[in-house]
């Protein structure tokens, strides 16, 4: 009875180390991806949101034109520019040809004219919120892409 006892002791014992080896040894189901080769940059989270945000930081770092109206013409331009060379949708679905936009910009009062300046409005939210021109009002310079359809 002793030597049954131990032979279904000793066979269920090497059962479970057996597929203890088997699961220990097995490929990871999500596997690490490799470190970066020397000289290699490694991927960042970071690196993502600067390519999908590069549009934006663009029309946010442009040069200050002589009116506010040529610094929003020019943060538009950047924005056009930028979506296109890194492969991203345009937030602008229209925009006025330089000439119109300038002289439709320019009938705007100047505390709107410069919450048309994306740098501006940011740092001014509250005080453009009441001063930026309607959105009726802004078509003949641009239209913007609804947010909903606004991820690539």
């Amino acid at each position: 009875m002793k030597i049954k006892l131990f032979v279904i002791v000793a066979a269920l014992l090497t059962a479970a180390g057996a597929t203890a080896l088997v699961l220990l040894n097995r490929a990871p189901v999500h596997p690490r991806r490799p470190p970066p080769q020397p000289g290699q940059a490694a991927p960042s989270h970071g690196a993502g949101i600067d390519s999908a945000m590069a549009s934006v930081n663009a029309m946010l770092n442009v040069p200050e034109g002589k009116t506010p109206c040529d610094t929003a013409w020019a943060a538009v331009q950047a924005e056009l520019t930028t979506a296109k060379a890194t492969g991203h949708r345009s937030i602008f679905l229209k925009v006025a040809e330089r000439d119109d936009f300038l002289s439709r910009c320019n009938a705007f009062p100047k505390d709107a004219q410069a919450c048309l300046v994306p740098k501006y409005a940011t740092q001014h939210h509250d005080e453009c919120q009441k001063l930026r021109p309607s959105e009726e009002a802004r078509k003949g310079l641009f239209e913007v892409r609804p947010e909903r359809h606004m991820q690539d």
